[in-house]
């Protein structure tokens, strides 16, 4: 399956929240406002889209059915996020914003 992600905010306040993501899956599929969160036991994780139901649990939107596309997934996604970090630090280019 081909990912595609667009890193369409990173989020530099005092949340949890480091950045704010689209992925496109085999030019087929889009999931928007996936979230990078500081957390976890690797550092952060990837949170899907959701929604709070009637008694205050948060329940995906869409999710990954396996764990090796679950991890294909935050692989990519890292990466992509990495990868806009380094650039930012090394040039001092302005955040991204949505």
């Amino acid at each position: 399956m081909e990912i595609k992600v667009n890193v369409n905010k990173i989020v530099n306040d005092n949340s949890r929240i480091m950045a704010i993501v689209t992925l496109t899956l085999s030019s087929a599929f889009v999931v928007r406002n996936v979230k990078i969160i500081k957390g976890g036991k690797n550092g952060r994780f990837l949170a899907m889209p959701n929604f709070r139901d009637n008694f205050g649990n948060f329940n995906d939107v869409c999710y990954p059915r396996s764990k090796e596309l679950r991890e294909a997934i935050e692989s990519e996604v890292f990466a992509a996020y990495d990868a806009i970090i380094t650039k930012i630090e090394q040039r001092g280019e302005p955040e991204i914003e949505e």
